[in-house]
């Protein structure tokens, strides 16, 4: 399991030959160690991301594998309170 995502931005590679890579990061340095233990991932490229300025920003991201919210069946009162009966809501 990973504490954080690990994200890596990445750069579109303006190349006219066909099997070059569509994004690169030429020179990247990795100023901290990276560990990802073994197991599942969730690896997702998310190569429409735009930046707050409008700028095409497409970044790599890993993370642990998402798990749906489980529901817990009780519906939330009106009153704030996790009994759904309300029995001392006023009629």
């Amino acid at each position: 399991m990973l504490k954080k995502p690990v994200y890596f931005n990445m750069f579109a590679n303006e190349s006219e030959n066909p099997k070059a890579p569509t994004h690169k990061w030429n020179n990247f340095e990795i100023k901290e160690d990276i560990v990802i233990p073994k197991g599942k991932y969730d690896i997702a490229f998310f190569g429409n991301a735009i930046s707050k300025e409008g700028q095409n920003k497409p970044y790599l991201k890993i993370d642990n594998p998402y798990k749906k919210q489980e529901q817990t069946g009780n519906i939330p009162s009106p009153s704030g309170q996790s009994d759904p009966m309300d029995d001392d809501m006023p009629f």
